[in-house]
């Protein structure tokens, strides 16, 4: 057996005692996390009105990740089904960047990679890269159905740019007949785009991408809140079922990560067609038996929607944070009537975001 050969086997045999770990919901794991987000740096070429503050002002806030830090991190990638090569930033506006996804394709075969981004920068060079990848999925946070509302969401006017470097990258894949990349259109649902999701799904369908993504807001500061949804509940499911209808017409995938009260009630039997696939039709979390998000520091998190710091990986060993104190009680209180305090801000918990 060679050496690649050896480490494929290691992981598929992780990810199955994780499998059978997270559906017996054990609290101590022999298994090590089969999802890893690693860090490529905070900063950013866009400036998102529902995202943190990108001013000008604030440009010291964010930073690069270096090849050295990243690497670093990587132990936890010997057993992982997939990692996230993306930071709380835009992941390609980083010069290492291409040196941290070139390490992971040579150093851990058989590791399924995604990418989240928002696409500007996705052409030239990552144009062959990205559509030539194995196990890759590209996430690009388009947002919006037409270049003016694309620009009143990230303040920049690159719409068109972004379809083009997306069509590129679709018609080099098809030219060579591959499955790889799997690419996603991402929708973060406020009340500024809400209006453009059913046209959104149709300019999914044209551009022959594989999923669509509709995205909560979430939070990240009080600032944030006249963004949200929350008071339009109604005007929301009444546009998500046209969307929906959409979709059963041209043949596109819906993801929605949204409150549970969100989801019309007609939303089953699209999912019954195939056409809706929903993280959302069922209040179970396994998060804590799957996810290792790591931040530049080094600290842990278990999802996106707790500020709970697991532990440090550059003073803690892997083991030592995946069956430490803080992961076993998520795991033990996730899904119990007694919700740790973190779990009740998550829409797939309690719903709708108050």
């Amino acid at each position: 057996m060679t050496l690649k050969e050896e480490k494929i086997k290691i992981r598929e045999e992780n990810n199955r005692l994780n499998g059978e770990e997270r559906a017996l919901q054990k609290e101590v794991l022999g298994s090590y996390p089969v999802n890893i987000i690693l860090p490529t740096g905070t900063r950013c070429n866009n400036r998102c009105i529902f995202c943190t503050d990108r001013s000008p002002k604030s440009t010291s806030r964010y930073s690069d990740f270096s090849l050295e830090s990243f690497v670093r991190l990587c132990e936890p990638l010997e057993y992982a089904a997939s990692v996230g090569l993306y930071g709380w930033g835009e992941p390609l506006f980083n010069p290492d960047y291409e040196k941290m996804f070139d390490h992971v394709k040579e150093n851990y075969p058989g590791i399924d990679i995604s990418i989240s981004t928002n696409g500007i920068l996705m052409n030239g060079n990552w144009t062959e890269k990205f559509a030539l990848c194995d196990n890759l999925s590209i996430n690009i946070s388009l947002n919006a159905a037409s270049a003016k509302t694309y620009k009143l969401l990230a303040q920049y006017d690159q719409f068109d740019r972004i379809i083009g470097n997306i069509q590129r990258i679709v018609e080099l894949k098809k030219n060579e007949k591959r499955s790889s990349p799997l690419m996603i259109l991402s929708f973060v649902a406020i009340k500024e785009n809400i209006a453009e999701l059913p046209d959104f799904v149709r300019l999914a369908g044209s551009l022959g991408v594989d999923k669509v993504v509709v995205q909560d807001l979430i939070l990240l500061d009080e600032s944030l809140r006249s963004h949200s949804l929350t008071p339009y509940t109604e005007l929301a499911k009444s546009f998500f079922l046209v969307a929906l209808k959409n979709a059963r017409e041209i043949g596109v995938h819906l993801l929605p990560f949204v409150p549970v009260d969100f989801l019309p009630t007609d939303s089953i039997s699209f999912q019954e067609e195939g056409n809706l696939e929903s993280n959302t039709s069922s209040q179970t979390c396994l998060d804590p038996w799957i996810y290792f998000r790591v931040s530049s520091e080094g600290e842990i998190k278990t999802c996106c929607y707790s500020d709970q710091i697991m532990g440090n990986l550059y003073n803690e060993s892997l083991s030592a944070i995946w069956n430490g104190e803080k992961y076993r009680y998520f795991r033990k209180k996730v899904n119990s009537p007694d919700l740790p305090e973190d779990c009740k801000k998550c829409p797939k918990k309690v719903g709708m975001t108050l």
